[in-house]
C-alpha cells in the first residue's frame, strides 16, 4: 500500500504509510441557525473523517519528504494506506517532531477532512 500526501492540485508526494493501526475516527458536525425569538431556522449535520498518524524512525530524507508537506498552510490531498479513496484534509494538530534512541525521527499529527 501506499500514503499519498500533498498540496491539492499539485503532483503527488508518496511517503512511507504511518504505524499500524491508522487511528481513524467519524466527527460529527452540526450547525444551526435561529431566528430572534430562537426558532430554529437551519439545522445542518455533517460526518467527517479524522485520522491520527504517527512515523517513527524516519531518516533525514523521509522527515524533509514528510514535513514539506505538513508545513503547509493549505488544504492537501491525503490517500491513507488501506484505501484507494482520497481526502481533501487539512492538520488538525500540532505536527510532534521527537528524537528517538536511533538516531532517527518520529512524527505525528492528526488530519481531518474538509
Amino acid at each position: 500500500m501506499t500514503t499519498r500526501l500533498y498540496r491539492v492540485g499539485q503532483a503527488a508526494v508518496t511517503i512511507r504509510d504511518p504505524e499500524q493501526p491508522v487511528e481513524k475516527n467519524r466527527l460529527r458536525i452540526q450547525a444551526q441557525r435561529r431566528t430572534l425569538d430562537s426558532s430554529l431556522k437551519q439545522h445542518i449535520t455533517a460526518v467527517k473523517w479524522r485520522w491520527q498518524l504517527s512515523w517513527r524512525f524516519l531518516t533525514t530524507a523521509e522527515y524533509n519528504t514528510l514535513i514539506t508537506e505538513l508545513v503547509r498552510e493549505a488544504s492537501m490531498t491525503f490517500q491513507p494506506p488501506d484505501t484507494d479513496t482520497t481526502y481533501t484534509v487539512v492538520i488538525a494538530s500540532d505536527v510532534e517532531v521527537a528524537d528517538n534512541e536511533f538516531d532517527s525521527l518520529d512524527v505525528s499529527v492528526a488530519l481531518e477532512e474538509v
